[in-house]
């Protein structure tokens, strides 16, 4: 089996190393199949992201760099709408991505950082790349990303889907009574469940905060980046200011939101500047609640859903670990959570939730998900599960059922041990990592 590592070169409007994340990961994982010695692998990845990976992996051998700057002025050349980032990406992530002038040349860049080694299997991080097929036509393109149980207190998990990410995901078309779930899998669900309330109690940051006493109902309301596919691609809004706005302005006043922001990225509540919308939004909507005390941790959402009765979600993860906990989700009417969640639009979510009956159990979708989506690191940082389970994967996929071309990662009893895990006083605080 032949392994082909690939991080898109492209930029994005987040500047140029928003997605050295994707390179680093990478390469850690195909650090260990080259240690196991039973793939061969090869790396492509933008020039940007060479010292970022070279600190991880500074052994790696095999490892071609796009320069970044060079594809974009030649793409420029032919059409300088397309050496845009934002449209570069638009058009690479398309399903007519190979009709396009701009990725055709993406490919030229592709192929010759690749050279000879013309691979069996592509993985790649976070964003479609199904042109991949048009200069391997045989090849097997898993798509990896972040699982929703992947960040403090969770064990850092990722997902290798042959279909996409987001709206392409399986989890986006699948529906939960198509899948097979046996009764391990069930209780593998339920153990995490339970150690993840355990988790969210024993290390909670917010117990001295008054979070939602005097409301009917309190909701979760996680902010994430603006100007980004992953939010862009499935609403309306032009910011995450305007989607907070659009929940504040149709949830009842009985309702309180409680809003955090994604701390790794930047603020969206402002109280100085031209940017300032704090006051104003506490003004208007006496029902928001937010604590200067949630800026102070990487990952404060899980942590709160212990005081809250739902969430709301476009793409967080914080939406699937609402549905672990057994609240009830909500999501706007294009997200890829609109499979799973009980309620699809503002309106619906909040006409449920003041209702007093609990929302549909989800703990099926859920042991599917755990079983046969997550991937734990403890499989793919280990070269010879990584590589069993790359290879079981690939023998699936020339069965018929969709819902079986995920292999179990790994037996019900060695995934318990994956998925044990505590958390202790500082878990919120801490950054990702596996």
């Amino acid at each position: 089996m032949r392994v082909l590592f690939y991080a898109y070169p492209g930029l994005m409007s987040q500047g140029p190393h928003f997605t050295d994340g994707h390179a680093t990961i990478l390469a850690r994982m195909m650090a260990g199949l080259v240690e196991a010695r039973e793939v061969a692998c090869h790396l492509v990845a933008p020039s940007r992201s060479a010292p970022a990976v070279q600190r991880v992996a500074p052994s790696l051998r095999n490892v071609a760099y796009v320069d970044d700057v060079d594809l974009h002025r030649r793409i420029a050349g032919l059409d300088a709408n397309s050496a845009v980032p934002t449209v570069l990406c638009r058009q690479a992530r398309s399903r007519e991505a190979t009709t396009y002038p701009a990725v055709q040349v993406l490919m030229q860049y592709i192929a010759r950082a690749c050279g000879d080694f013309a691979p069996d299997v592509v993985i790649t991080f976070s964003m479609q790349a199904d042109y991949l097929g048009a200069l391997w036509p045989a090849v097997t393109v898993f798509h990896c990303e972040a699982t929703g149980f992947s960040r403090s207190p969770f064990p850092f998990s990722l997902f290798f889907d042959h279909m996409g990410t987001y709206d392409r995901a399986a989890t986006a078309v699948l529906v939960e009574n198509d899948l097979e779930v046996s009764s391990g899998a069930l209780a593998l669900a339920h153990q995490v469940r339970d150690d993840a309330r355990a988790a969210f109690e024993s290390a909670d940051p917010f117990r001295e905060l008054d979070i939602g006493s005097g409301f009917s109902k309190t909701v979760l309301l996680p902010l994430g980046v603006s100007n980004f596919y992953s939010f862009d691609d499935f609403v309306p809004y032009r910011s995450q200011f305007e989607f907070l706005f659009d929940v504040l302005r149709a949830a009842p006043r009985d309702v309180a939101i409680v809003v955090t922001e994604y701390n790794d990225w930047g603020q969206v509540l402002h109280r100085t500047g031209p940017a300032a919308n704090e006051r104003w939004l506490r003004s208007s909507f006496p029902n928001l609640i937010f604590h200067e005390t949630f800026r102070h941790y990487s990952t404060p959402s899980p942590y709160l859903l212990r005081y809250v009765h739902g969430a709301i979600s476009v793409v967080s993860n914080v939406g699937l670990q609402a549905l672990l906990l057994g609240l009830r989700l909500g999501c706007t009417k294009q997200s890829p959570l609109r499979m799973v969640a009980h309620d699809v639009g503002f309106d619906q979510f909040f006409s449920s939730i003041a209702g007093t009956d609990p929302p549909p159990d989800r703990s099926r979708w859920l042991a599917w998900y755990l079983e046969r989506y997550a991937v734990p690191a403890t499989v793919f940082n280990d070269g010879h599960a990584f590589s069993d389970y790359l290879q079981r994967r690939i023998q699936d996929l020339s069965e018929e059922k969709v819902a079986n071309r995920f292999s179990a990662v790994a037996p019900i009893s060695v995934l318990h041990g994956h998925w044990a895990f505590r958390a202790d006083a500082s878990g919120a605080a801490k950054q990702v990592s596996y």
